[in-house]
Protein backbone atom coordinates (compact mmCIF):
# COMPACT_ATOMS: atom_id res chain seq x y z
CA UNK A 1 0.00 0.00 0.00
CA UNK A 2 1.09 3.70 -0.50
CA UNK A 3 2.42 5.77 2.18
CA UNK A 4 -0.44 7.58 3.93
CA UNK A 5 1.97 10.81 4.63
CA UNK A 6 4.93 12.20 3.81
CA UNK A 7 7.88 13.41 6.36
CA UNK A 8 10.25 16.08 5.65
CA UNK A 9 12.88 13.67 4.84
CA UNK A 10 11.26 11.95 2.44
CA UNK A 11 10.45 14.72 0.50
CA UNK A 12 13.89 16.24 0.76
CA UNK A 13 14.71 12.43 -0.51
CA UNK A 14 12.37 12.93 -3.26
CA UNK A 15 13.15 16.32 -4.40
CA UNK A 16 17.33 15.05 -4.80
CA UNK A 17 16.17 12.03 -6.52
CA UNK A 18 13.82 14.15 -9.03
CA UNK A 19 16.72 16.40 -9.11
CA UNK A 20 19.44 13.25 -10.35
CA UNK A 21 17.69 10.99 -12.52
CA UNK A 22 20.02 10.41 -15.19
CA UNK A 23 22.66 9.74 -12.29
CA UNK A 24 22.98 5.72 -10.93
CA UNK A 25 23.45 6.67 -7.32
CA UNK A 26 24.28 4.18 -4.16
CA UNK A 27 22.12 5.18 -0.88
CA UNK A 28 25.55 5.81 0.77
CA UNK A 29 26.34 8.60 -1.91
CA UNK A 30 22.42 10.06 -1.71
CA UNK A 31 22.90 9.71 2.64
CA UNK A 32 26.08 11.37 2.17
CA UNK A 33 24.38 14.47 -0.45
CA UNK A 34 22.01 14.64 2.07
CA UNK A 35 23.89 14.07 5.75
CA UNK A 36 23.09 18.09 6.93
CA UNK A 37 19.25 17.10 6.14
CA UNK A 38 18.33 13.40 6.41
CA UNK A 39 19.45 10.74 8.43
CA UNK A 40 21.47 8.09 6.87
CA UNK A 41 18.91 5.18 8.44
CA UNK A 42 16.00 7.61 6.97
CA UNK A 43 17.38 7.29 3.55
CA UNK A 44 17.81 3.58 3.62
CA UNK A 45 14.22 3.38 4.99
CA UNK A 46 13.03 5.57 2.72
CA UNK A 47 14.77 3.93 -0.32
CA UNK A 48 13.37 0.36 0.74
CA UNK A 49 9.23 2.16 1.06
CA UNK A 50 9.81 3.83 -2.42
CA UNK A 51 11.63 0.76 -3.95
CA UNK A 52 8.33 -1.15 -2.77
CA UNK A 53 6.00 1.39 -4.15
CA UNK A 54 8.05 1.43 -7.24
CA UNK A 55 7.00 -2.00 -7.46
CA UNK A 56 4.03 -2.23 -6.77
CA UNK A 57 2.62 0.34 -9.46
CA UNK A 58 5.12 -1.58 -12.22
CA UNK A 59 2.63 -4.25 -11.06
CA UNK A 60 -0.40 -2.52 -11.07
CA UNK A 61 0.32 -1.37 -14.30
CA UNK A 62 1.37 -4.68 -15.85
CA UNK A 63 -1.71 -5.89 -14.11
CA UNK A 64 -3.94 -3.29 -16.64
CA UNK A 65 -2.12 -4.50 -19.62
CA UNK A 66 -3.43 -7.84 -18.82
CA UNK A 67 -6.46 -7.31 -18.12
CA UNK A 68 -6.77 -5.41 -21.48
CA UNK A 69 -7.69 -1.96 -19.41
CA UNK A 70 -5.91 -0.18 -21.69
CA UNK A 71 -5.59 3.50 -23.50
CA UNK A 72 -6.67 3.52 -27.49
CA UNK A 73 -3.24 3.74 -28.63
CA UNK A 74 -2.06 0.62 -27.21
CA UNK A 75 -5.01 -1.48 -27.02
CA UNK A 76 -5.36 -5.03 -28.86
CA UNK A 77 -7.80 -5.26 -31.58
CA UNK A 78 -11.26 -6.05 -30.29
CA UNK A 79 -10.54 -4.33 -26.90
CA UNK A 80 -12.81 -2.23 -24.81
CA UNK A 81 -12.07 1.57 -25.24
CA UNK A 82 -10.75 2.97 -22.03
CA UNK A 83 -9.97 6.71 -21.56
CA UNK A 84 -6.66 7.96 -19.72
CA UNK A 85 -9.29 8.46 -16.68
CA UNK A 86 -10.91 5.43 -16.53
CA UNK A 87 -7.17 3.15 -16.80
CA UNK A 88 -5.79 5.58 -14.63
CA UNK A 89 -9.29 5.06 -11.87
CA UNK A 90 -8.17 1.37 -12.71
CA UNK A 91 -4.63 1.12 -11.82
CA UNK A 92 -5.00 3.69 -8.67
CA UNK A 93 -7.78 0.68 -7.62
CA UNK A 94 -5.53 -2.02 -8.04
CA UNK A 95 -3.09 -0.17 -5.54
CA UNK A 96 -5.46 0.54 -2.91
CA UNK A 97 -6.88 -2.76 -2.90
CA UNK A 98 -3.01 -4.77 -2.83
Amino acid sequence: MMSKYVTKQRKLLTEYLSQHTDESLSAGQIAEALAQTVSKSAVYRNLAELEAEGKLVREAVSASLDAHVRTPEIQVEGGAKYGTKEVGEWIVNYINEA
